[in-house]
């Protein structure tokens, strides 16, 4: 059982921590660059989870999608290091691109990746592709962090990678009897449209970073306008 809330205009309050989980390089500025900005301005010390390195390019070419996950991940850091987030606060899981709503009991292997495990880059290494650990590793670094907002992926979010962790955010926020904050990035219908960005956005230029998704023109400016996109939250609060 749950609460939700929309909101389009979160307050802004110094808190101490604030957590933003991204199931993949991009969709933390995407979602939520505007009010990651508005938190560090407030004082908050900010914290990013990447789920997944961005690695799902090629089938079967591990070197070419290894290569593709540090040019996404290289992007992020770049933005998080405008924005004031540092080195520290970033920690990347490792668990599959493309793969994380198959994940079940089973141990799962990625038909990009070609493994079964988190690589020796991830915050740690070796841990099966299975949902009980996706959720473990959450639920530590949660239980570590401590965040006063936690921002996710909506489980309602059209892309199966976004949707899985937004269900294993609200289990485990309820499991802590705690709020949580929801973002889309992938709607289900069509956007109503938005204006053109400003040039001058910061979301823009933040977005603008992430030349590897820019694989042709419309592409780019379908990312473009998320610039202009607000950034809309719904609270997941469980009921007690």
């Amino acid at each position: 059982m749950f609460l939700l809330a929309a909101f389009l205009c979160l307050p802004v309050t110094s808190f101490g921590q604030a957590v933003v989980i991204a199931p993949h390089p991009d969709d933390e500025i995407l979602g939520a660059a505007e009010r990651m900005m508005q938190l560090k301005e407030a004082g908050t010390d900010i914290w990013i989870i990447f789920v997944t390195g961005g690695e799902a390019k090629e089938w079967g070419d591990p070197e070419e999608n290894e290569n593709y996950s540090e040019q996404r991940l290289g992007e992020s850091h770049m933005a998080a290091e405008i924005i004031g987030i540092p080195e520290d606060k970033i920690i990347h899981l490792g668990f599959p691109d493309q793969g994380l709503a198959k994940l079940s009991d089973a141990v799962y292997e990625s038909p990009y990746s070609l493994i079964s495990a988190t690589h020796d880059s991830a915050h740690w290494a070796g841990l099966p592709y299975t949902k009980g650990y996706l959720e473990n590793a959450l639920r530590v670094l949660l239980g570590r962090i401590s965040p006063d907002e936690t921002y996710y992926t909506s489980p309602h979010d059209a892309h199966p990678d976004h949707a899985a962790v937004g269900e294993v955010m609200r289990d485990l926020l309820a499991e802590r009897a705690e709020a949580g904050y929801e973002y889309t990035i992938h709607n289900r219908h069509f956007y109503p449209p938005y204006p053109k960005p400003h040039p001058d956005s910061m979301k823009l230029h933040l977005i603008q970073l992430f030349m590897s998704q820019f694989h042709d023109a419309l592409h780019q400016s379908y990312l473009e306008h998320f610039a202009a996109k607000p950034e809309i939250f719904t609270r997941f609060v469980p009921a007690i």
